[in-house]
């Protein structure tokens, strides 16, 4: 069910003067993990642009191999955390524990 939905029927049936017995943990089941994805997505980034940071000094200093490994890692990492993020607007996503 929609959150704005389910407010909207609580906001009406109060103002009613109806008391629906609805459970906090429905309530608190029901909310998109925007703030903790934010967070993760931003970890994500700023871990991968270190680590990009990280391969192309390793490229300066002729190790070819290890910094495309870290070039591509960061690129993952990252990509990771913003593929996160827009999986929050599914709500069959939300019950996931990232």
């Amino acid at each position: 069910m929609n959150t704005r939905l389910l407010w909207s029927v609580l906001l009406v049936c109060a103002c009613a003067g109806f008391a629906p017995m609805v459970e906090a943990a429905s309530l608190a089941a029901a909310e998109a993990p925007l703030l903790r994805r934010f967070l993760i997505a931003q970890f994500g980034l700023l871990s991968g642009f270190g680590l990009s940071i990280s391969g192309w000094n390793q490229f300066d200093l002729r190790k070819r191999w290890l910094g495309a490994g870290l070039v591509a890692g960061g690129l993952a990492v990252a990509l990771g955390g913003l593929l996160l993020l827009r999986l929050s607007g599914y709500q069959s996503t939300w019950d996931w524990w990232l």
